[in-house]
Parts: structure tokens; sequence; C-alpha cells
């Protein structure tokens, strides 16, 4: 069993360590992209961290309706989590599988937290 839990930490640790260097060099290619822009004397373009201070009220819709589906998303998959391993308890008999299933509750909350996101978007538009 702690194996198991280790392969699963070990994947998890995974995707944060490449989403940060994904993150970083992303924000590394828009700082260079700057400094071309200032150093040739040009204004900056407005780029989207900007542009979501000036959202127009169809927008703040569009956002509600893709958060919301995002919630789905991730409730369903907190579903699927828990039903897969929930079976594999079932079929092997084992009743310690099933503390994996609270790794279920991890993509629940960020579902509920996009339903909230949804909800005040909605509310605020």
């Amino acid at each position: 069993m702690d194996s198991g839990l280790t392969i699963i930490l070990g994947f998890v640790i995974m995707v944060i360590i490449i989403s940060a260097i994904k993150q970083y060099s992303l924000r590394k290619i828009q700082y260079k992209e700057r400094m071309a822009f200032l150093e040739k004397g040009q204004p900056l373009p407005l780029n989207e961290d900007l542009k979501s201070t000036c959202d127009t009220d169809k927008e703040k819709i569009g956002a509600a309706k893709y958060a919301l589906s995002n919630g789905i998303i991730w409730i369903g998959v907190s579903v699927g989590i828990a039903a897969a391993f929930g079976l594999i308890s079932i079929i092997l008999g084992d009743k310690d599988i099933l503390v994996v299933c609270a790794l279920a509750l991890i993509p629940f909350f960020i579902g509920i937290s996009y339903f909230i996101k949804a909800f005040f978007l909605k509310k605020w538009a």
C-alpha cells in the first residue's frame, strides 16, 4: 500500500513541478517580449491579465459558463476516481484501498470552487 501511495504522490508532485516550469517559461517569454517592445519604443500590447480588468458583461457571462462547465468536469473526475477505487476495493476485497478514495476529494472541491466562481460571476454581471 505504501508504494502505491508513493507513486500517486510522485505523480502529483511531478504535475506541480511541470506546471511551475511551464508558467516560469511563459513569464520569461512575456518579459522578453515586453522588453523588446520597450527597447523599440513601441507601446505595449494589451495582454490577457490587463484585459480582464475591462471585461464587458457579456464576457463575464461567458466566463461564468466556462467556470460552470469546468466545475462539472472536475466533479465528474472526482466521481470517476471514487468509483474506480471503490470498484477495485470491492473486486480485491481490500478495504485499505478505500483510503485512496479520499484523493477524489481534491478534484471534488476544485469543482465546487468553480461552481462558486460561476455563481459570483453571474451575480456580478
